[in-house]
C-alpha cells in the first residue's frame, strides 16, 4: 500500500499539525496501480510525476469511488520513484512509490 501524507505547511512557530483522515487509500499490483476513496466519491486530481525529474507522467481527473492506472501505458523512463499527488477542492495527499 501507497503511504499517503498531508502536505504540511509551515508557520513563522514552526510546522502547523493537524489530525490526518484517510480519505484516500492506494496499492500496487503488478503493473496496476488502484486508487480508493474512502469518502463519498469526490471529483480528484491524480498526477504521478517522477521524483529524479519532476516530470508529470501522468494525469486524470476522477470522480469515481475508484480508479485503476495501468503503469505499463505510461511514459516512465525504467525504474524510478514517483510521486502521486491525489487532491479534490478540500484535501491533497502525497505518497511515493517504486516502479
Amino acid at each position: 500500500e501507497i503511504e499517503f501524507v498531508i502536505p504540511v505547511p509551515k508557520s513563522e512557530h514552526g510546522i502547523l499539525r493537524s489530525p490526518a483522515r484517510k480519505v484516500v487509500s492506494a496499492f500496487i499490483h503488478g503493473d496496476l496501480l488502484t486508487a480508493k476513496f474512502t469518502l463519498s466519491t469526490p471529483t480528484a486530481t491524480i498526477t504521478i510525476s517522477n521524483q529524479l525529474t519532476g516530470e508529470v507522467e501522468y494525469t486524470e481527473i476522477c470522480n469515481t469511488q475508484s480508479t485503476v492506472i495501468d503503469l505499463s501505458m505510461l511514459a516512465f523512463n525504467g525504474e524510478g520513484t514517483y510521486i502521486i499527488d491525489v487532491s479534490t477542492a478540500n484535501w491533497k495527499r502525497v505518497g511515493e512509490f517504486n516502479y
